[in-house]
């Protein structure tokens, strides 16, 4: 690692950097300074990109369970070279760590490239996380709520790709992010969100990576409800007969994701505006289911895409608004999804 030296004054805002191998280059900081943070070590600095949310003013704070305690903030890096950010409570503590850590993380330095940006990523993002705040913060923990916002940890083999119709226009200031369960470290999961789903750009890929995630989550549903009626039957809580319908039941991909749905928390909010465009995409191919539950509406849609796709050719805007709003669904139910594990007889 390099050397850094400060000059943390209002009139000489200049950092120079030694990169341990020789080199030594100054760097001008042209955000304002507020308290000068140099306490790097308290904190936590993970590059994201973001297809969509990449502009200096798609600035956000940062918070989990409680709306008051922001753990830290997301940022553009090219906030780091402007002066006019607007200040919001304390963003420039977080600008000024940021510079820093991103200064120490270059391991040669170059003449050519007398901006900070110039040895990162273009469009890269900036996550930083105050640790005494969020002690037990892991960028894998927060992975898949971070992709409910388009924000994927930047990859530089992988291209983040823009969505036609997708928009994350409705977010304001804030983000709050959820813990994930377990089910995020499984390997066919992460595969799919992490490193296809970014770089698919056409909504029918989407959809059939998407599915596969909860055709995932039917295979370890099925499997636990299977293995639940056979211990049932082998204790002998339930006969044979019974033993057979509860396995009949469970062959029934729509009686699957409405378990899958029982074991997960997706938000009420995300499940009305999923109906409300459900509802909207439908109308162009006349189709009115007769159940309006949530499930219903979600194996529809699965439904109408795998069979009746055709009918939604003309309807690409619409159909991207209602696949945005799907892929917010199955995050959620990846996020928050606790298998019931079979219990041994």
């Amino acid at each position: 690692m390099g050397e850094l030296i400060t000059y943390p004054t209002k009139e000489n805002k200049l950092f120079e950097y030694n990169d341990g191998e020789g080199t030594s280059m100054p760097f001008d900081y042209l955000p304002k300074i507020q308290q000068a943070w140099t306490n790097t070590e308290d904190f936590e600095l993970i590059l994201l990109e973001n297809p969509y949310l990449n502009k200096e003013s798609n600035v956000f704070d940062i918070y989990t369970d409680k709306p008051d305690d922001r753990i830290g903030w997301i940022f553009p890096i090219s906030v780091l070279e402007s002066e006019d950010l607007e200040e919001r409570g304390n963003i420039l503590n977080y600008l000024y760590i940021a510079y820093q850590i991103l200064l120490l993380r270059i391991n040669k330095l170059e003449l050519t490239k007398t901006l900070l940006s110039d040895y990162y990523k273009n469009d890269a993002i900036i996550c930083l996380v105050n640790k005494r705040t969020a002690p037990d913060f892991h960028i894998n923990t927060y992975y898949f709520s971070l992709y409910w916002y388009g924000y994927s940890v930047l990859n530089e083999d992988i291209d983040c790709r823009n969505v036609e119709h997708y928009s994350y226009d409705y977010l304001k200031s804030r983000i709050k992010l959820t813990a994930a369960s377990k089910l995020t470290t499984d390997p066919v999961i992460t595969n799919l969100i992490k490193q296809e789903l970014p770089t698919a750009d056409n909504l029918l890929h989407r959809f059939i990576l998407l599915y596969q995630a909860i055709e995932h989550l039917m295979e370890i549903e099925a499997y636990n409800k299977a293995q639940n009626s056979v211990n049932k039957y082998n204790s002998k809580s339930i006969g044979i007969r019974d033993l057979l319908q509860e396995l009949k039941n469970q062959t029934s991909e729509f009686f699957i994701i409405k378990e899958i749905f029982s074991n997960s928390s997706v938000n009420k909010d995300t499940l009305s505006k999923f109906r409300e465009e459900c509802r909207k995409l439908f109308q162009n191919a006349s189709f009115d289911p007769n159940d309006k539950s949530d499930i219903s509406y979600f194996y529809n849609f699965r439904n109408q895409i795998v069979h009746s796709y055709r009918k939604y050719l003309t309807s690409h805007g619409q159909l991207g608004i209602t696949m945005q709003i799907f892929e917010r669904v199955i995050l959620e139910l990846i996020t928050t999804y606790q298998p019931v594990y079979s219990q041994e007889s």
